[in-house]
Formats: structure tokens, sequence, C-alpha cells
């Protein structure tokens, strides 16, 4: 009887395994949306790619065995619009755009690439559609959608949002093709639900966006915030952290404006050595404040480090410098402005907490040392781990493209030494003082 019953609990884990497994493979890693957003004089032209996968809930038709039954799918091509549509939202200025009308639908097969070009789309939209014959599993191939949403004015602003998330897929990306009345395409590329994407922001949008983006990312990033904390432990009045203060603003202005714009190295090496130097910069102002060094070179420091830093802002900027349109320079800026606005904000909160703890709990000198070989030991561990991820990802080949960069930044670092010597130069020279001017000796008259 037992035996049985262990058989019987057996085989139910085993079916109970396998259902699991076999609904984990029916989950893909990604699913790709593709679109093409363009306003006309008619209204706005949306051509649309959704994977049949992506739109299971429609329930298209189907043939016992699984296959979409071809001849039968044009009434319910609507519904599967009607169920897009709630996915995907457009605006035009504050305004929500629900009408819509369905201009054409057509199923295609996984191999089509039409949706490469606007032009090819749009004829893959608007051809023939599959033979009844053609036999295509329902989770299969693509929905191509045109569908036209009517609008005030194809000059107007124009948003879109994504609310496709992660129950479809491990992950879900948007590829966004917006065409300007004028030509020019913006592309976009968004993964999972996504925020509003304003398809061509105004300047003071872009900027809006940008410096709530260097804020947050400054918050975000440990290794930055961690750095600044580290920069403050010996300081115990704000002016006197201006100076290094000001160098890592400089430092890491300087390479976030090259690293934005693309004068930087690529390849699955840079990323990780860039985050092992940020981890070393810990290591580094760790080791300074825990022995006690002096502090007159401190900006220095900064600076140099800020460089580092600079690019792992830039990093981080790159994916979102596509939310800029047409104001690539006001993004960058109101992005370094955000970046400042974390740090100021960072110190206003460490200084009194450090100049409290160490008034009233702890040692100076013995906080200090504490402080910094936390900070110290966490860099470390750090440093260790991003130095093997980027010698597994394998170092560059010292190709001409590398070494054109690496002129560049030599050149750019030797600009920017040559101004820090200098300015330190008009720091240190003192002026010359004139001399006291001699008292008229008086002429006594003898008579």
């Amino acid at each position: 009887m037992k035996a049985r019953v262990c058989r019987a609990l057996a085989a139910s884990l085993i079916l109970l395994t396998l259902q699991a497994a076999l609904d984990a493979h029916d989950i893909p890693d990604e699913i790709v949306l593709q679109s093409y957003v363009r306003p006309q004089q008619d209204g706005l032209q949306v051509l649309l790619r959704v994977p049949l996968i992506a739109i299971t809930d429609a329930q298209l038709p189907k043939d016992g065995t699984g296959y979409l039954a071809m001849a039968y799918l044009d009434p319910a091509l609507r519904e599967a619009a009607n169920q897009i549509s709630n996915g995907i939202v457009f605006l035009e200025g504050d305004q929500r755009l629900t009408r819509y009308d369905m201009a054409n639908a057509r199923i295609s097969l996984p191999s089509d690439r039409s949706f490469d070009s606007y032009d090819a789309a749009l004829t893959r939209v608007r051809g023939a559609k599959l033979p009844d014959t053609t036999q295509l599993y329902y989770n299969q191939g693509f929905l191509d959608l045109e569908l036209t949403f009517p609008i005030q004015s194809q000059e107007s602003p124009f948003s879109m949002r994504v609310l496709f998330g992660r129950g479809l897929a491990q992950r879900t990306a948007t590829f966004i093709n917006f065409i300007r009345p004028d030509g020019d395409v913006r592309a976009f590329r968004i993964h999972d639900e996504s925020p509003l994407v304003r398809l061509d922001p105004a300047a003071h949008q872009a900027a809006w966006v940008f410096l709530t983006a260097g804020f947050y990312r400054f918050l975000d990033g440990l290794d930055h915030l961690l750095f600044v904390i580290a920069l403050a432990i010996p300081y115990r009045r704000a002016r006197d952290l201006v100076k290094p203060v000001a160098a890592f603003a400089v430092g890491h202005s300087i390479t976030l404006m090259f690293a934005a714009f693309g004068v930087a190295p690529m390849g699955t090496w840079f990323d990780p050595t860039v985050g092992a130097l940020m981890a070393v910069s810990l290591v580094y102002v760790s080791i300074e404040n825990a022995v006690g060094a002096g502090l007159k070179h401190r900006w220095m420091v900064a600076l140099v480090f800020g460089l580092i830093h600079g690019l792992g802002f830039a990093i981080a900027l790159q994916e979102t410098l596509q939310f800029a349109g047409s104001h690539p320079i006001a993004a960058l800026v109101a992005y370094n402005v955000g970046l400042e606005i974390g740090t100021i904000i960072i110190l206003a909160i460490a200084l009194p907490a450090l100049n409290l703890l160490f008034s009233q709990v702890v040692a100076e000198r013995a906080g200090i040392i504490v402080a910094s070989v936390v900070i110290g030991h966490v860099g470390w561990h750090w440093m260790t781990e991003r130095v093997t991820i980027a010698q597994l990802s394998g170092w560059p080949v010292l190709d001409l493209q590398l070494l054109l960069t690496l002129v560049r930044w030599l050149l750019a670092i030797t600009v920017v030494g040559g101004g820090v010597w200098f300015i330190a130069g008009l720091v240190r020279k003192k002026p010359v003082e004139a001399e006291p001017e001699l008292p008229e000796k008086s002429i006594v008259d003898s008579r």
C-alpha cells in the first residue's frame, strides 16, 4: 500500500515538474515590439509589429492542431488591435488619443524582416495577406497593424507610453521610430513598462527629464555617493570642502561631456574597467583618510578621480540620451546640474552627521579611521570583482579606432592638465606688496 502511494506521489511530482518546465519554456527571454509613428495631415499614422505570443488573450481562431485558421482571422484582428491599443498609449499634448481606425492588419511569418525600414513596413502591412493554406502556429510570427489616430495638428507635441510589462516575457523591448513632419527621424529603445516618452521634446521638457535623471543617478550610484562621503570625512567645515568638491565636479563634467558624445572606447571590457577604477578611488581616498595624509592637495585627487567617475556617469547617460530629441546640449547640462544637486544634498546630510558623530559618539581621529576602513573595505571588494569581470570580458585589440580614441583622450587630458596647472599657478602667485612710503622729512627752520 505504502509503495503504491509513494509511486503515485512520485508520478504527480514528475508531472508537476514537467508542467512547470513547459510553462517556463512558453515564456520567452525577450519580446521585441517595433513601431513607426508619423504625424500626417489626416492623423497620426502608427505602424506596429507585435509578436503573436504577446497577444494570446485575443483568441485568434485556430484549428485543432494549434495552427492559425487563416481564412477566419479578419474578424478577430479587431479584438487584437483593441488589446494592443490598451498596452500602448499615445498622447497629443496632454490629451490621450483613444479613437483610432484600423486601416490594415496582416499576419507575418517569423522570418519576415520588413519592419527594418518604414517604407518596407508600410508595403508589408498594405500588401497581400498570407495564403489561407499557410501553416503558422498560434504563438509564432507577428501581427502587423496600421492604425490612424485623429489629431488636431501634425505639429503638435506627441508622446507615447508602453504598458507591456514583464508578464509577457523576461524582458520586453520596444523600438520606436518617430518620423517628424520634416522627415527627420527620432529613434528610441525602451524596456518593459516605460514612463512617458516625449517623441519630440521641447528644450525645457528635455532639460527637466535629464535634471531628474542626473539627480536620481547620483543617489542610485553607490560608488559616487561613497566617494563624495569619503572626500568629506576629514573636513569639519563646509567652506573647506568647496575646493575638492568643485574639482570633482569639474573632473566628471569634462569626461561626461566627451564620453556622452561618443568619444570613448567601445567594448564589453570598458564598463567593468571604469567600475574597477571607481572602486580604486574609494580605496585610495580611504587610505589617505586613515593614515592622516595632508589635505592641501586633496582637490587634485578629487579632480583626477572625478575624471574617472565622469565616465561612469556617461555610461549611465548613453542610453538615456536618446530622449533628448534635438536638444542634446541642454540635456547634458541639465543632467550635470542634477548630479551636482545630488552631491550637495548628500554633503548637506553627511557633514552635520559626521560632526555629530565625532563630537558626541566617538573621538574624531578614531571615527575617521573606522569610517574610512569601512568604505575602503567595500571599495576593495568591488575592485577585485570588477577586475575579474574585465579580464573575462577580454581586453581590446589595439586597432586604428582604439588608437584614435586614445589620442583624443590624451589631447583632452593634456588640455585639462595645462588649464589646471595655469590656474594653480595663478592661485599660488601672491601679489607684490608695494613698498611703504617713507614719511617726508620735515625741514626745521633754524631761524
